[in-house]
């Protein structure tokens, strides 16, 4: 993972991952800007939380089908 030297909030993803977010699952893609989230896990939050780098892991991509 790359975190960009002008955007300490815009992430990269290694050759060949993709970004999922560990609380629900959801695959991002390569590159996410960090930011707020109001929900997670499909439930509206109290207050949004402030995204980091470790909301979030790495994966192979997927293989798109043809």
């Amino acid at each position: 993972m790359t975190v960009d030297k002008n955007n300490s909030k815009h992430i990269i993803a290694d050759e060949g991952k993709v970004f999922q977010k560990k609380s629900d699952g959801f695959i991002y893609g390569k590159e996410i800007y960090l930011g707020y989230t109001y929900y997670i896990g499909g439930k509206k939050l109290d207050e949004p939380h402030l995204e980091v780098v470790e909301d979030f892991e790495e994966i192979d991509a997927p293989q798109e089908e043809k």
